[in-house]
């Protein structure tokens, strides 16, 4: 039975270096990290995404990644350091507050993209993420290739410990 991808997304994400890779690619590239593991996800069934079925996968989560998640991730990171005045024991229990809506908002979009697309025949990891990039229409760098080895290793990896 293939492990459902919000369990999949949660253990690759958790596995060494792959939160670093993911939130390099996120906060340098903008990169959505939902549709990263995603492109992992159908890899390590065999299933192939298209560039059409990217495309409509970004149309399709875009404005809850923008309307929902990316405000909370960017106040729980302003409550990171608190504004001035607030102390800082204070704005920690508002920013855990909001970190566990950020992750719930997460966990809805992991459930959209999930129930979304199927894949297609002879499908890779490395094939998938290649086409999310060519869809974003971003030509990577070296840092870019060394968070998608990460990403690679560790999901092969994961793989192989299911």
């Amino acid at each position: 039975m293939t492990q459902g991808f919000p369990s999949f997304a949660e253990a690759l994400y958790a596995r060494p270096g792959v939160a670093m890779a993911c939130l390099d690619l996120q906060d340098r590239r903008s990169f959505d990290v939902a549709l990263l593991l995603h492109a992992c996800w159908l890899g390590t069934m065999s299933r192939s995404i298209s560039a059409e079925e990217v495309t409509r996968l970004v149309s399709m989560t875009q404005p809850w990644r923008f309307e929902v998640v990316r405000p909370l991730r960017r106040l729980r990171r302003r409550l990171k350091v608190g504004p001035e005045g607030m102390p800082r024991q204070r704005s920690e229990v508002v920013r855990e507050i909001v970190k566990s809506a950020e992750l719930e908002a997460e966990r809805a979009l992991l459930a959209i993209l999930e129930s979304a697309i199927e894949g297609g025949p002879n499908g890779s990891v490395a094939g998938n993420l290649v086409v999310c990039f060519k869809v974003a229409n971003i030509i990577t760098n070296s840092e870019d290739q060394a968070s998608l080895k990460i990403l690679e290793r560790e999901t092969a990896a994961l793989a192989r410990d299911k």
